[in-house]
Formats: C-alpha cells, structure tokens, sequence
C-alpha cells in the first residue's frame, strides 16, 4: 500500500466496512435466511463477533493519531504512543476477545442446544490456541504500557531537571551580571561624591563628542582654596564640602543630560548636551556659580569655585576641547585670585 493511500480517513474507511461485514456475517450465523428461522452457530458467530470488535477497536485507535500520521503513512512511534493514548481500550478489547475465546471453546466441548457434551477436538483447538495467545499478548502489553509510562515519567523527569538547571543557569546569569554591574559602578564612580572618576568621565567624553551631531559645552571647575578648608577645619569637613560640590553640580545641571565628574582632589568636569549658543552657555555658568555657595561649618564665607566653560566646534576632539576650557579655568581663577578670592 503506498502512503497516499494511507491517510487516516482512508484506513478508517476499509476498517469499518470489514466492520460491517463481520456483522454481517455474524448475523447470518445466528439465523438461516433459507429456512427462514433462527439457526444459530455458535462459534462461528462469536469468531464473526470477535473480528467485528476488533475491527471496531482499531477505528479507535486510528482515530486517535497513534498509528497513523496526520499526513498519511504509518508513525514511526506508533508502538509507544498507541500504548499511552489507547492501552487501556486495548487492554478491554483484549479480555472481551479472550471471554469470546473461552465461549467458541466451550461450544466445542458442550452442545447447548441439545444440552449435552459434544466434543469437536478440531473446532476446540483454534480458540484454545487464540486464548493463550491473547493472554500471552496481554501480558506483553501491560509490560510494554509499563515500559511506556516509565518512560514518559522519565522524559517529564528529564524536563523537570532541564527546566531546573535552566532557571539556575539564568538566575546565575542574572547574579553575576548585577555583580558586574556593581564592579563596574565602583570601578567608574568616586566614593566620596557619587560622580563618575576621571578615567571614566574622559573615555564616556570623548566618546560622545565622536557623533557628529552633537551640540554641548565643556564645563570645567576648580573649587577655591581647598586646603586652607582641610587646614582650617580639618579633613572630615574638607570631604563634606567635597561631597556638596558634587550634590551642587547635579543641582545645577538638572533637567539637562550631562556627565558629570570629579577629576582630581576639588577639581570637577561636566560635559552638558543640548547647549547650542553662547546665551544659553552664560546663563547656565551663572546658574552654576549660584549653586557653587556651599557652606562650610563654623565659617560665615562659603566654599566657592571658578569656572571655565566653552561650546564645541565641529570635529573638535576632547583635547582641543579640554584645553580651551582649561584656559578659560584659569583665567576665572585669576581674576578671582586678582580681586581677593571668593572664600
């Protein structure tokens, strides 16, 4: 049989009209159309009834895609999925069959009719084989459906452990990305104010200023008279004013993206997006100036610093920039020296 022809609907066809035709011939066992009366063989009509049940069965089992493929053909498993889906109706079909056995065997041995015992060796034979062997097959059908369930149990177990060691696998991973984020955090970030380190600030920088579509300006800032504040109040108050710088630089530069850093002992850097003419530069430098007043303990002048500030040119590189800026820096830094300093 080619495998066109083996399509469900097709097999299921032909099974039932077998079906229909071992009723049938059941049917013509049980009565004598000739005689027009009821003339029953008995084991030949229970064989009839045998085969119809069987043929029965097998629609089921069909039916169901155990045996044959959706597109045609035989299934390859279809041992191991007819005993999951079907072996408990093949398990029944088998007990009603070898009943059926027992009773064509009985009718070999007894005359019901007659009421008396009438052996038929010949006749008694075929059943008496039949039974032992659909008992034989029984038994290697729950063995196989067994071997099936065990190894359906298996495959779930296997899963579970799959899914298992995959869900560690991906909170592993999670771990040891949020741990590298840490790392990373601590490698680029200063302890003391919260603001990228120098390394970090320069190389995110000059990364920046590689689009060529960016509008920024270059902040630089260099607080005033640090040391005298570290002499004067100590070291713990030097750190806080530190830290204050940092809390004022974010301050100012709210509601803008920036990246901001400190780059040496009181000396701090922002790169701020979005700036595009010197007016906008001057009214953020003055606003930054502002928000520079940081108090210190025990002082009535406040912690202040210079800046120096530029937009960048087209093309320009972080070196080019930085130096403009840096001159800038210093010559804040001595005009404010020049006029007596701010603190």
């Amino acid at each position: 049989m080619e495998r066109a022809w083996m399509t469900r609907e097709r097999v299921c066809f032909f099974l039932t009209l077998v079906f229909f035709l071992a009723c049938g011939s059941m049917v013509v066992e049980l009565y004598d159309f000739e005689d027009g009366r009821f003339d029953p063989d008995i084991s030949s009509a229970l064989c009839a009834l045998g085969g119809a049940l069987l043929c029965l069965v097998a629609v089921v089992v069909v039916r169901r895609g155990t045996v044959v493929a959706d597109g045609g053909g035989l299934r390859m498993d279809a041992w191991q999925a007819t005993l999951t889906r079907s072996g408990a109706l093949l398990n029944r079909c088998m007990l009603v069959l070898m009943a059926l056995a027992a009773a064509v065997f009985a009718s070999s041995l007894y005359d019901f009719g007659e009421m008396r015992v009438d052996i038929d060796m010949s006749d008694a034979l075929f059943p008496l084989a039949a039974f032992f062997l659909l008992s034989w097959l029984r038994h290697q059908l729950r063995l196989a459906g067994m071997k099936a369930a065990g190894a359906t149990i298996e495959a779930k177990d296997e899963g579970t452990k799959r899914t298992a060691v995959s869900a560690a696998s991906q909170h592993e991973q999670a771990r040891m990305a949020q741990e590298l984020e840490e790392l990373k955090k601590k490698v680029e970030i200063d302890p003391l104010t919260g603001l990228l380190n120098k390394a970090a600030l320069s190389e995110k920088i000059a990364s920046s200023l590689m689009r060529n579509d960016v509008h920024c300006a270059l902040f630089m800032v260099d607080m005033d008279n640090f040391k005298s504040i570290n002499d004067t109040y100590g070291h713990l108050v030097g750190d806080e004013a530190l830290a204050n710088t940092g809390a004022a630089l974010r301050d100012a530069f709210k509601g803008h993206e920036a990246l901001i850093g400190r780059v040496g002992g009181d000396e701090f850097m922002a790169l701020l997006f979005g700036v595009r003419d010197e007016e906008d530069l001057r009214a953020l430098r003055d606003n930054l100036r502002t928000c520079l007043q940081i108090p210190i303990p025990q002082s009535e002048r406040p912690f202040t610093g210079s800046i120096g500030c530029v937009l960048h040119e087209a093309g320009e590189d972080f070196e080019s920039l930085y130096a403009r800026a840096d001159k800038l820096l210093y010559e804040d830094k001595r005009r404010d020296g020049a006029s007596g300093g701010r603190a």
